[in-house]
């Protein structure tokens, strides 16, 4: 189905699932909002939340759960978009609408034998469809299921690049769903002029909740407290307190701050690390700029990988995979080929980075 969209969202699913915490996001699947939702087509949710919410972890949860609930159903699909400021090009109307058609032949016999009738020309001519034959073929796919689940991930990344096609699509989208009714789900910082797109949805806030932030740093903590400092209670009791009075409700906040506590070999530095966790209002940019200054407090050859590592991020053209970036930050200036002494072992990433990827 290449020829239909090169777009594949599932590796993305996986990984931010593979790194979720055991019973993230129960507060939401079990909530009264989330289950209307699920229960009655053509519902809509909105799911807003603040930078460091964990709002795609939730989304993750949300498509996983759904995935699981009505897997081996032939007559319902589960299909979504992460939506992502560094790749333009696969955000538009038709690319985002033949992935959602390219998801829904890969699930759903059902829905396939009837697309492909449409799109059997293209096929043949290896050439895609209109927004027009686009949004045709997809109406198509969705009649001939039951339900149809679609979970939008972070609106605002689209937003970014071009405030009237993200309301374009949201339009369409909505448009779609009125003649065919099934049920959107979507994510966003609380943008009041994509809010506003929103007609009478189910809304619910995402919030980083306490006991899961709770679970993550019980998780860290025993990573943290290596050796003799495992075993003082009161120590360990500090640490949650702390690193969860500094977070606020934002769970990006408490990873970094537990990876910022690594390496304290004693109680009092890490007594002394523990109250100079930035506070207040600005706290997201003083954790930002403390964890850049250990990227560069690092040997210079750590420090220059991890640079290194930031800027292909930054600047790659599309998201990366982890064994892709370990390669690209191999490339020196004036090689011709690939060296494979210097490429990074993937699962070290995120270490030269301290904890920021």
């Amino acid at each position: 189905m290449e020829w239909l969209s090169p777009v594949d969202y599932s590796s993305q699913q996986q990984d931010v699932i593979a790194k979720r915490q055991p019973g993230t996001g129960e507060w939401l699947l079990t909530s009264r909002e989330f289950k209307e939702f699920v229960r009655e087509p053509g519902k809509t949710m909105l799911c807003p939340g603040i930078p460091g919410a964990g709002k795609t972890v939730l989304a993750a949860t949300i498509i996983d759960h759904l995935q699981t609930a009505f897997q081996g159903d032939q007559n319902i699909a589960v299909v979504y978009l992460y939506f992502n400021y560094q790749v333009q090009q696969e955000q538009s109307h038709k690319a985002l609408l033949r992935c959602l058609i390219k998801q829904l032949i890969e699930l759903q016999p059902r829905a396939s034998a009837e697309v492909e009738k449409l799109m059997s020309c293209h096929k043949e001519k290896r050439t895609r469809p209109s927004l027009d034959e686009g949004s045709a073929a997809f109406s198509v796919a969705v009649r001939a299921l039951t339900n149809i689940y679609l979970v939008m991930d972070a609106l605002d990344e689209y937003h970014a690049l071009d405030p009237s096609d993200l309301y374009g699509w949201l339009n369409h989208i909505f448009t779609l769903q009125q003649a065919s009714r099934f049920n959107i789900l979507a994510t966003s910082r609380p943008i009041s002029e994509i809010l506003a797109k929103f007609v009478s949805p189910i809304r619910k806030d995402i919030e980083a909740h306490e006991d899961g932030i709770e679970s993550y740093i019980d998780t860290g903590k025993q990573r943290l407290l290596g050796g003799k400092l495992s075993s003082q209670s009161s120590l360990q009791e500090l640490v949650k307190k702390q690193v969860l009075n500094a977070t606020k409700g934002m769970f990006l906040l408490a990873k970094l701050h537990m990876d910022s506590l690594e390496g304290q070999a004693r109680a009092g530095d890490l007594k002394r690390a523990l109250r100079n966790l930035p506070q207040g209002s600005d706290r997201l940019d003083k954790t930002y700029d403390e964890t850049l200054k250990r990227i560069d407090s690092q040997s210079e050859s750590n420090r220059r990988l991890g640079r290194s590592i930031l800027c292909w991020i930054t600047y790659a053209e599309r998201p990366l995979l982890a064994e892709e970036l370990g390669e690209a930050v191999a490339v020196e200036e004036n090689d011709t080929e690939l060296d494979k002494d210097f490429c990074v072992d993937p699962s070290d990433i995120d270490s030269y980075c301290a904890g920021l990827i």
